[in-house]
C-alpha cells in the first residue's frame, strides 16, 4: 500500500558447537594432574605426546582421565573414565592429515529427579532410598503407603519413594579429517566420523512401569524395577 512502511520479518540463525581437539605437541613430553575435593573426588589426567617424530613432522598424543566421587547427598558414588588419542601427518607447510579417537564409560548411581514443588516442601535433601540406613525396608514401606516422616509435607510423596536409578555406558567415537589448501586461495576440510554407544539404565519404584520397557517385580513386593538398554550408532562426513 502506498505510504505503508515495509514489515520485515525477524531473521533466526541456528547455532551448534563445534569441538576441536587439541594438536599433539611438537616436543617430546606429558602431562601428569591430580586433584582432590569433597565428597571423596579423586580426579587424575595422563598425557604423553610424541613430539615431532620424522622430518615430515608425523606426531601424536594419548591422554587418560579418570574421575570418581560420591553423591553431596545420597547414597553412592559416580565414575567415569576416558581415553583420547591424535596422530597429525602435516603434508607440506599448510595442508595436513589427522586421524583420532576417544573412548569413555561411566557408571554412576544417578540423584533423584526433582521438582520444584519438592524444594519447597521439604528443602534440597531429598534423594532416593539407596545409600541410606534401612534403604531397603524404607523403600518396601513407601511403596505400601508408609512415608518417612521428612514426606510429610510432600503433595505427592510416592513420586519421591524411589529406591534407586543408576546408568552406565560406553562410547567410542573416532574418524579422520583432511585440512588441505588446494591453492593460496583455496582450501578443501573434510572430515569422517563414526561413533557407536552402548548403555544401560535402572529405576526401582513403587510404579510398575509398561510402554515397551523392561520392568521386572524385584523380590515379589511392591517395587518394581525399570530396565533401559539405549544405544546409537551413527556415521557421517
Amino acid at each position: 500500500m502506498p505510504g505503508q512502511k515495509a514489515q520485515l520479518a525477524p531473521i533466526i540463525w541456528g547455532e551448534s558447537l563445534n569441538y576441536i581437539s587439541s594438536n599433539p605437541k611438537d616436543k617430546l613430553g606429558g602431562t601428569i594432574a591430580q586433584t582432590f575435593g569433597s565428597n571423596a573426588l579423586f580426579h587424575s589426567f595422563f598425557r604423553f605426546d610424541s613430539g615431532t617424530l620424522n622430518e615430515s613432522g608425523t606426531k601424536f598424543y594419548v591422554s587418560y582421565m579418570r574421575n570418581q566421587g560420591d553423591k553431596w547427598k545420597g547414597g553412592g558414588d559416580q565414575f567415569m573414565q576416558q581415553v583420547n588419542a591424535k596422530l597429525v601427518q602435516p603434508i607440506g607447510e599448510r595442508s595436513q592429515l589427522s586421524a583420532f579417537f576417544n573412548w569413555d564409560a561411566l557408571q554412576m548411581v544417578n540423584y533423584q529427579d526433582y521438582a520444584p514443588s519438592w524444594l519447597d516442601q521439604a528443602g534440597s535433601r531429598l534423594d532416593n532410598f539407596y545409600g541410606r540406613p534401612g534403604a531397603w525396608a524404607q523403600a518396601y514401606h513407601a511403596a505400601q503407603g508408609r512415608y518417612p516422616a521428612a514426606y510429610n509435607g510432600l503433595t505427592d510423596p510416592k513420586d519421591v519413594s524411589y529406591y534407586d536409578s543408576t546408568a552406565s555406558s560406553s562410547d567410542f567415537f573416532g574418524g579422520v579429517k583432511a585440512d588441505l589448501a588446494l591453492t593460496d586461495h583455496l582450501t578443501w576440510k573434510s572430515s569422517l566420523y563414526g561413533h557407536s554407544e552402548t548403555g544401560h539404565g535402572t529405576y526401582a519404584s513403587p510404579y510398575a512401569y509398561q510402554n515397551g520397557v523392561d520392568t521386572v517385580q524385584l523380590n515379589g513386593g511392591p517395587i518394581f524395577e525399570q530396565v533401559r538398554h539405549p544405544s546409537i550408532e551413527r556415521f557421517g562426513g
